[in-house]
Parts: C-alpha cells; sequence; structure tokens
C-alpha cells in the first residue's frame, strides 16, 4: 500500500550505511559533540565492533560446532546481523527505504545486548577488562546522559516541540494587525500533519495551511513559513523572525 502510493519518498536510500548506521549513530548522540568527533567515525567504529564480533562468532562456531547456537552472544550477533542482511535485501529487491529513527529502534537493543556479551565473553579470557573497560564505559554512558537529558526537548518528537510556540506568535500577530484577517502559512511536510490537526478541529480557523510538499516550496507566497534551519536558507524571499531552541526550527515571514 505504501508502495502504490507512492509514500516512501520522504526516506532516503543512498544506502544502509549513510541511512542506517550513520543515523543511528547521530541520534544516539542526541545532540552531544565529544571532542569534535565527527559522527562517521563513531559509524566506522560501530563497523569495527561488528567486525570484530564476526572473528569471535566464527571462533566459537569452530571450537564449540552446534553447542555455540546456545552462547548469547552467537544469538544476538546472529540476531543483528540477519536483521540488517534482511533490511538491505528488502531495499535491493523491493525498493523500500533503509530503516532510520524509529523503525530502527531495535537496532539499539540488540547491539548493545550484543556488546555486553561481547565484553563479558573478553573479560573472561582477559580479566583486566573488567577493571578497566566496563568501568570506563560506565562512565562515559552516564557522562553521556547528564549531559544529553533535558526536560524541555525530545529528540524523537522535535518536528513537534514549538508547535504551540508557533500558534502563539501567530496569534499574537493577527491581534496586533487586525487587518489580516487569515495568516496564510507554509510548512516543511514534517511539521504540517501538527497544525493541520489542530486547524481540521477547529482550532485555528484563522490559519490558511498550505498542503503538504516535498521539499522546500522555494515559489510559496504565503505570509509565513515554517522550516528547519537548512531549508530555511533556500527561502530567498524569507527574512526569519524567530528561531526556536535548539536551534532546528525557524518560523520564516515574507519579504
Amino acid at each position: 500500500k505504501m508502495q502504490s502510493t507512492n509514500q516512501f519518498i520522504y526516506w532516503s536510500k543512498v544506502g544502509f550505511f549513510h541511512d542506517t548506521l550513520l543515523d543511528q549513530v547521530r541520534n544516539f548522540r542526541y545532540g552531544v559533540k565529544y571532542f569534535g568527533i565527527e559522527d562517521i567515525w563513531l559509524a566506522y567504529a560501530v563497523i569495527g565492533v561488528i567486525a570484530a564480533g564476526g572473528v569471535v562468532v566464527l571462533y566459537k562456531i569452530k571450537q564449540q560446532g552446534l553447542a555455540s547456537l546456545s552462547d548469547p552472544f552467537v544469538v544476538l550477533y546472529s540476531l543483528l546481523t540477519l536483521v540488517w542482511i534482511i533490511n538491505i535485501a528488502q531495499t535491493i529487491i523491493l525498493g523500500t527505504p533503509y530503516l532510520t529513527t524509529r523503525t530502527a529502534l531495535s537496532y539499539y537493543v540488540l547491539f548493545s545486548l550484543m556488546l555486553i556479551f561481547l565484553i563479558r565473553d573478553a573479560g573472561e579470557s582477559k580479566p583486566w577488562v573488567n577493571v578497566t573497560l566496563v568501568p570506563a564505559m560506565t562512565f562515559l554512558f552516564c557522562l553521556h546522559l547528564a549531559l544529553s537529558v533535558n526536560l524541555k526537548y525530545v529528540r524523537e518528537w522535535w518536528f513537534d516541540a514549538n508547535t504551540y510556540q508557533v500558534i502563539d506568535f501567530l496569534d499574537h500577530y493577527r491581534h496586533n494587525y487586525p487587518e489580516v484577517k487569515t495568516i496564510s502559512m507554509s510548512t516543511t511536510w514534517l511539521f504540517n500533519p501538527s497544525f493541520d490537526f489542530y486547524k481540521s478541529t477547529g482550532k485555528l480557523p484563522w490559519m490558511d495551511l498550505s498542503g503538504i510538499h516535498p521539499g522546500v516550496d522555494t515559489t510559496s507566497n504565503t505570509l509565513f513559513y515554517y522550516a528547519t534551519s537548512d531549508e530555511a536558507r533556500q527561502l530567498k524571499n524569507y527574512i526569519p523572525v524567530k528561531f526556536f531552541e535548539p536551534g532546528t526550527n525557524v518560523l520564516m515571514m515574507h519579504k
């Protein structure tokens, strides 16, 4: 059904590394920067862990045979690589996009559990791992949580974080300029459903909301345009009137 209605135009099919691994690393960081390390290097580190895990799996299979299939690490590693392979195969055969963000949440769980059992196995053969690597990783994860926690912002729903603020701004604008009976606004396709909900339920009778437009509508002539900061740079006939924390979204007004 999604294929027949062309819904996949909003997702990417550049490549598994770019669309899935790099995207998962970027979302895991939650906007936290560490010593200028780029996302791509962390994605390469994930590949390194997977490669090292593959060597361990092959060694266990060689040493234990079928008995290795009861090993938690072997099972989890197999599950993770299998779902990756299935996603890649679906994209190649069926033309579906690579999984990202919400659609790939299970990858975090499988990778984390696989990593835990990999470290456990390493600690059994190399005791120094338990007194060095484990405390270091525990410290880093606690530090990451402390730096990334934000009670006013949820990265997964970033596109809906400022909806009320945009509505309040426009409502104040129409009261300051009563001659403007209807406020026209275009939005990035991802923002549109939130405003369309309030409009369709009768909460915004004074708003003239444009339809969903894939990409940036550089020909738009609406009074306001609500977009991401990256997309806003393409709107040459608009000027920013309000930026929203943490700097991702911006409300633009027609010149």
